[in-house]
């Protein structure tokens, strides 16, 4: 076995007049030298070849067909628009090689790249053929090229692409749409964050009012049908778990309501008298308990029982009393 000596460096402790200090210090090894490999040598080799070669080809398809192209154009258009004719190919190539690990990718690109060379071999064919003093063999001899150069790199990529076992490739096309589920989700996610933002810069700016979200139609209307929703036939329950209602704003208190003389019973009571509803049934108990303020109730007893005139004699007392509480200051 061979081997070569390389001189490195370290650092060591020297002691002078009882100081110690880490001073470099040089030594050589002895390395074992390891046979040449002549596989990746080689690989090397030919991999260079079908660059030197693809370049060839490209240089003489980008003359040919530029020559062709100059014919109707000016040249400093005809030759750069006579460069895809190999680039084609080589641009479905190298996708190729990106896809090397799962078949089903690399075929797109590798059909698409026999036919954009079948195309580039056609153009050098027909400018040889019609030049004057070339001919038919030297357009053939044009197209060979880029056939030569091709199937030596489709050589270069079908050695290097290791096959991989299905499962392994199964693995692989599942974590491929995993990743690339997120990575579409967090664009879309990262366009929507921007959307918002317009939105809220542009109320700021003007003073206008937040629109409110769109209130889902029933199904009645997503049907076509032309009975309201709240005369329509209730939905099963398997059609109302389906269907979220939709939730209303809270309504706003109003504004200096105008108070409404209550009605007294014949019988009197320490409370200030009786109150009759006023309200339509169904409104909220916050909303029957102001009402009961404005219309004179002036303790909790007559707001009680106004409340449940409206609401029914189940109505929590402790709740009408907190509310009262709440709201009778404003009201006074």
């Amino acid at each position: 076995m061979k081997y070569r000596e390389e001189t490195r460096t370290c650092e060591v402790p020297h002691t002078e007049n009882g100081q110690t200090e880490l001073i470099p210090d040089e030594y050589t090894v002895r390395i074992p030298i390891p046979p040449r490999d002549w596989d990746y040598i080689v690989l090397n080799a030919v991999t260079g070849g079908a660059i030197v070669l693809n370049g060839v080809s490209v240089v003489w398809s980008t003359v040919s067909a530029g020559a062709l192209l100059h014919r109707a154009a000016p040249a400093w258009v005809a030759y750069p628009a006579a460069l895809p004719f190999d680039a084609a190919w080589m641009a479905c190539q190298a996708l190729e090689w990106l896809a090397r690990y799962d078949p089903d990718r690399a075929k797109v690109p590798r059909r698409v790249g026999y036919v954009a060379l079948a195309i580039a071999m056609v153009v050098i064919y027909v400018h040889g053929a019609t030049t004057p003093g070339a001919g038919r063999w030297v357009g053939l001899a044009g197209a060979v090229i880029s056939l030569i150069a091709k199937g030596m790199w489709t050589l270069v990529l079908r050695h290097t692409a290791v096959p991989l076992p299905e499962r392994t490739q199964a693995w692989l096309r599942v974590r491929r749409g995993r990743n690339g589920a997120q990575l579409a989700l967090a664009g879309q996610e990262r366009e929507l964050l921007r959307m918002q933002g317009k939105y809220n810069a542009l109320v700021a700016s003007s003073g206008l009012t937040p629109a409110a979200l769109p209130v889902p139609l029933s199904r009645t209307e997503q049907d076509g049908g032309t009975v309201p929703v709240s005369h329509a036939v209730p939905a099963s329950p398997v059609q109302q778990d389906d269907v979220l209602p939709p939730v209303a704003a809270p309504s706003p208190p109003a504004q200096n309501p105008a108070p409404v003389p209550p009605v007294q019973d014949t019988q009197d009571s320490s409370s200030g008298g009786n109150l009759h509803p006023i309200a339509p049934a169904g409104q909220s108990l916050t909303d029957t308990v102001r009402t009961a303020i404005a219309a004179g109730a002036q303790d909790k007893a007559a707001a009680l029982d106004y409340a449940r005139k409206v609401h029914g004699p189940n109505v929590n007392k402790d709740s009408v009393v907190r509310l009262f509480n709440r709201h009778k200051p404003k009201a006074s």
